[in-house]
């Protein structure tokens, strides 16, 4: 097997911060988790922002 393979997603998640989205005051949303229903559940889409 390869090195390489899988490390895509790791280096990208190294080298930049997933943060909550900033509201007018320069607060942070908070996220309220909330999942799918049914065989295979996941996390519902939710407001972030990538910084470098």
């Amino acid at each position: 097997m390869p090195l390489s393979f899988g490390w895509g997603r790791r280096i990208f998640l190294a080298t930049f911060s997933v943060q909550k989205i900033l509201d007018e005051h320069g607060e942070g949303i908070q996220v309220v988790p909330k999942f799918s229903t049914g065989l295979i559940i996941h996390p519902e889409i939710f407001p972030y922002q990538i910084v470098p």
